[in-house]
């Protein structure tokens, strides 16, 4: 267990589920190759380089809606081992015109996926920004990318009793990491309860993510300054609702979230009904969310795979291309636990993939 987990329930022997979280994702993050085979899970875009060129075409869209600005910022939210962004610039280098226009900028903390990330793009002639603080990149028309990102920012969870809302946390028991709750005395912390129409009854769970409330609060800003985009792509539910979903991956299979503290990836759904909610509450157009598998259809992958199939004779090759394919866009796969949901500027028109053509 490291150090300020264990000095924090050394001395309070309880820890707020968002702390726990937060704390083990930064050291797991800085520590450990999460993505990839030799790591704990695998994203879309290590599965098919299609998704990536896909969103490409998605980003040169929205450049041409925002008016084929000169220079603008391709901002991506935990950019994993840099594929995503690997694959976007490829297909983007199709267009002169995009790819000399675009920044390229990557809200990354960890040195060691940093990297990585260095590696996979130094293909590539742009100067790459690295940021730890989004209000350092620089004002201009923006496109925001972020796939499985808003599921690893720590939630506050709470578990309704007889008595009302408590606290979820952990502490330790008999040399063992526990769940334990905690009465809620401060009213602003009961604020962060979501609420909905359903009275809740003993045993109900519901949690809350201040984080991406404030990476949303950002782009709001952003969006009220300069024409912009953000597309979100992520596991998750689309309506706020009472539930449990905290977990933990370790070696490709779901784990014990209070084992290994710190080496193991630490997750929760994301509620993609409270993006649309704050999307309407500030008069942003949102379209979404729908099934990643959807999305995929509506912007053209099946037609992608063919000619991508027709470039290889390779018979593992063509079993891989068809068998990604399969995986992102199926109903049992990741078609339809993964949402995409789209914050644009008012003044622009609705995006590309929501609507089949």
């Amino acid at each position: 267990m490291f150090d300020k987990l264990q000095h924090a329930l050394e001395t309070e022997n309880f820890v707020a589920l968002h702390d726990y979280m937060a704390w083990c994702n930064a050291h797991y993050y800085s520590h450990r190759p999460a993505i990839g085979a030799a790591g704990d899970f695998i994203t879309a875009p290590e599965i098919s380089q299609l998704f990536g060129e896909l969103l490409g075409i998605w980003v040169i869209s929205r450049w041409n809606e925002m008016g084929q600005p000169k220079y603008f910022n391709l901002i991506e939210l935990g950019p994993g081992r840099g594929t995503l962004m690997a694959d976007m610039l490829r297909l983007l280098r199709q267009i002169p015109d995009v790819y000399n226009a675009v920044e390229i900028h990557l809200y990354e903390n960890s040195s060691a996926m940093r990297a990585e990330q260095k590696s996979a793009l130094a293909d590539h002639n742009k100067t790459i920004h690295w940021h730890d603080d989004l209000h350092k990149i620089p004002t201009a028309p923006f496109i925001v990318i972020a796939n499985e990102f808003f599921d690893a920012l720590p939630i506050q969870q709470f578990v309704y009793s007889i008595g009302g809302w408590l606290e979820v946390g952990v502490q330790m028991r008999d040399g063992k990491l526990v769940y334990a709750t905690r009465e809620i005395t401060d009213a602003q912390q009961l604020k962060n309860v979501p609420q909905i129409e359903i009275p809740p009854v003993p045993g109900n769970t519901m949690e809350n993510c201040p984080s991406m409330e404030n990476y949303l609060d950002f782009f709001l800003r952003r969006m009220q300054e300069q024409p912009g985009s953000a597309l979100f792509i992520d596991y998750g539910y689309n309506a706020t609702t009472y539930g449990d979903t905290f977990q933990a991956v370790a070696h490709h299979a779901f784990a014990d979230p209070l084992e290994n503290p710190g080496a193991q990836d630490l997750t929760a759904h994301v509620n993609f009904g409270m993006i649309k909610e704050f999307a309407q509450q500030q008069h942003l157009h949102c379209a979404g969310p729908i099934g990643q598998g959807e999305f995929l259809q509506n912007m053209g992958i099946q037609i992608r795979a063919e000619k991508l199939l027709a470039q290889v004779s390779d018979p593992q090759e063509k079993f891989e291309i068809t068998s990604g394919v399969h995986r992102l866009t199926a109903a049992d796969e990741m078609g339809n636990l993964f949402k995409v949901i789209c914050l644009s500027a008012p003044t622009l028109l609705p995006p590309e993939g929501f609507h089949a053509s």
